[in-house]
């Protein structure tokens, strides 16, 4: 990756404004994930009135990154692949003996 691969883009979060450098096929994506913390947060910021937007903050993190590992266990292929390796070397083996 070079430096002019990357560009500037301006995300607002809880009304604060992040300078952010990426890549330009990444651009769709973060302004995506930036409107889902901000829809969260506000669901949170109705849910819980009386609480700090840094303790909202923290209680999001929370929950975006269980989204996340939830996600990431569904789409772990290592089990499969184990078991077609396994698969494989049972097959090799018997075709040896035949």
């Amino acid at each position: 990756m070079k430096e002019s691969d990357l560009f500037v883009i301006n995300v607002s979060i809880v009304e604060n404004i992040f300078p952010i450098r990426i890549l330009r096929k990444d651009e769709e994506r973060i302004r995506k994930a930036a409107k889902l913390v901000n829809d969260k947060f506000k669901v949170y910021q109705r849910k819980y009135s009386d609480t700090e937007n840094a303790k909202l903050l923290s209680m999001l993190a929370i929950e975006l990154a269980s989204e996340y590992l939830k996600v990431e266990s569904q789409t772990d292929m290592d089990p499969f692949v184990e078991k077609v390796q396994e698969m494989e070397q049972a097959l090799n083996e018997y075709l040896k003996n035949e």
